[in-house]
């Protein structure tokens, strides 16, 4: 609220003969002492804000927002901290769906050595040796399966060498999606030797003499994995454990793509117990894609998707290949330069593919279609125009999943049909190696171009695709800002980078836009929900490289205080 508006209220109030006092019900809430960045259209700053019934009464000088003050109003003063609108994953795995392979963030709490947060092959043996230790000799230790390469400084999993070392007695797997490492123990357990063959559709890596690395690559994992004890807990609680993880980044709106029911069903128990702690929009998917799926997205009617602003159904997850930064899979129009010949891979056939989509869309519900690659970027966008012209879909919100080198075509397809770039930043300065070893230059420089989709007046919205990639918001918006390779100074496609404040409308307007719900939410207003995230830095001014570091030191949904470091911080 502008000193004019405030300004007014008063003169009204004096012509009622109503006190200043009086003319403003008490908050709930008051932040103040605060570098408030509202992201409003003017892009306007402020020092506090003032909040009552879980919305944003007032913003603006301390003088302003003091008249909210009442006798049970909560007063926080931020110390001169930035104070940000609450950060919006657009697609994260935050419970995932044990049936369609994914170990979501929730789940790596329940296990006993959790290495998501690890950078180094060192930390992460560190990390397995503290666990090995609690251990009875023979007992397996339970690894995490948050982690992927991409992340790790040197660029591989701990050998099988390395494992042994840190856990001589006890058998251990480092799970991913796609290549995983296990040491002798558990090897000998599961049967794994030299003359033990490659399953169908997996690969056991071998060394000069023929014996096993312990590195197993995508289904060889089975092997190990199916021996792994499956620790059966409350869906519910690593759901909430994921929230947790979450808040603590700021991170106040999730959008979780590919649940099942059963996955819904958890978010909707935990809704229930008045547990949520993070605004939540899943996306349903189908079993197969046969004629069953499509009844199946038929059969998702409002009962199914009723929500409010809490938790909702956003609507359909589907695919059309495969990840092009971790498996090389996304479908391409030339071949990867490191495997001539092959083009990636689709996933879903073309037709079955359209039933799909044109089935959601009969029904009311958005798609959201995982896309990596050019050419199956293109197929997916010539199958909504078809779609579209039988249903039109535009100002529906559909939406490709990462979106990550489109074609003009493509482009020119979206901006007619109105559908938004669900993107990962991360993706790009995580794994660049891969995308300039295996597209070669001309085609990285094409990866998620953010200018480019600006001109062509395509809507982005910014999310992590974590576990398999940085969950860390502000690691996502540092390499928007700086399109710069992590640990080097190697920049792909400088001209494609966006502003701070470009990057921070990104992950906070970003997905507000997506799920249908900017009228409510990615912007500190009178009247909007009471979303915000309490920083340990500027995110506009500190020093470029620092960004990733920023940490979220009080995080705050719905005026409601959902977690809270800032207590422990000293006074500044």
């Amino acid at each position: 609220m502008t000193s004019t508006h405030i300004a007014a209220a008063l003169a009204c109030a004096a012509l009622l003969g109503l006190s200043p006092a009086s003319a403003a019900e008490p908050a709930d809430l008051i932040l103040t002492n605060a570098k408030v960045v509202t992201l409003d259209a003017a892009s306007s700053l402020a020092q506090a804000i003032a909040v009552r019934d879980g919305k944003v009464v007032a913003v603006g000088g301390a003088g302003e927002v003091d008249r909210y003050m009442g006798r049970e109003t909560r007063r926080l003063d931020l110390g001169g901290r930035t104070l940000i609108p609450g950060l919006s994953d657009s697609h994260v795995h935050a419970q995932g769906d044990q049936g369609a392979g994914f170990a979501g963030l929730g789940a790596a709490t329940f296990t006993d050595a959790q290495i998501g947060e690890a950078r180094t092959v060192g930390e992460i043996l560190a990390v397995i040796s503290e666990a090995a230790a609690k251990k009875a000799p023979g007992e397996w230790v339970v690894v995490s399966g948050d982690l992927r390469h991409t992340r790790i400084r040197e660029g591989r999993y701990p050998t099988r060498a390395e494992l042994d070392a840190a856990a001589p007695h006890n058998p251990v797997l480092v799970p991913t999606g796609y290549i995983s490492t296990a040491n002798s123990v558990a090897l000998k357990l599961a049967g794994v030797t030299r003359d033990t063959p490659d399953p169908v559709g997996g690969i056991i890596r071998r060394d000069a003499t023929g014996e096993p690395t312990g590195v197993l690559e995508t289904g060889a994992a089975n092997l190990v994995a199916r021996l792994v004890p499956v620790r059966h807990v409350d869906m519910s609680l690593t759901l909430l454990a994921a929230q947790r993880r979450l808040a603590r980044m700021g991170i106040t709106s999730l959008r979780e793509p590919g649940v099942s029911l059963e996955v819904l069903r958890a978010y909707q128990q935990l809704h229930a117990r008045g547990e949520m702690l993070v605004r939540s929009s899943v996306m349903l998917r189908p079993v197969g894609f046969d004629e069953a799926a499509v009844a199946q997205i038929e059969s998702w009617g409002p009962e199914k998707t009723a929500g409010d602003d809490m938790l909702k159904v956003w609507g359909v997850k589907l695919a059309i290949d495969g990840g092009l930064v971790l498996t090389n899979a996304g479908l391409m129009k030339e071949p990867y330069l490191d495997k001539p010949g092959y083009h990636g891979v689709q996933t879903t056939p073309t037709e079955a593919l359209y039933r799909m989509i044109a089935a959601a869309n009969r029904v009311g519900l958005p798609v959201g279609i995982h896309a990596t690659g050019d050419a199956g970027m293109e197929t997916v966008m010539e199958i909504l125009d078809r779609v579209s012209a039988e249903k039109d879909i535009r100002g529906k919100r559909f939406a490709i999943e990462h979106a990550d080198l489109p074609t003009p075509r493509a482009m020119e397809l979206m901006r007619k049909l109105q559908v938004v770039a669900s993107i990962q930043p991360s993706m790009l300065t995580t794994a660049p190696a891969v995308l300039l070893d295996q597209l070669g230059p001309v085609r990285a420089a094409t990866f998620l171009p953010y200018q480019t989709y600006k001109r062509y007046g395509i809507a982005m919205a910014g999310g992590s695709d974590a576990p398999a990639f940085e969950v860390n918001p502000y690691h996502g918006i540092w390499s928007v800002v700086t399109r710069r390779v992590r640990n080097a100074d190697q920049v792909v496609a400088p001209e494609q980078r966006l502003t701070r404040e470009g990057a921070l409308r990104l992950y906070v307007q970003g997905g507000a836009y997506l799920t249908f719900e900017e009228d409510v939410k990615g912007s500190i207003e009178p009247g909007k929900l009471a979303d915000f995230a309490v920083l340990s830095d500027d995110i506009l001014t500190v020093e470029e490289d620092r960004i990733p570091q920023i940490k979220a030191l009080l995080t705050i949904v719905g005026g409601r205080v959902v977690y809270d470091a800032l207590s422990a911080e000293p006074a500044r």
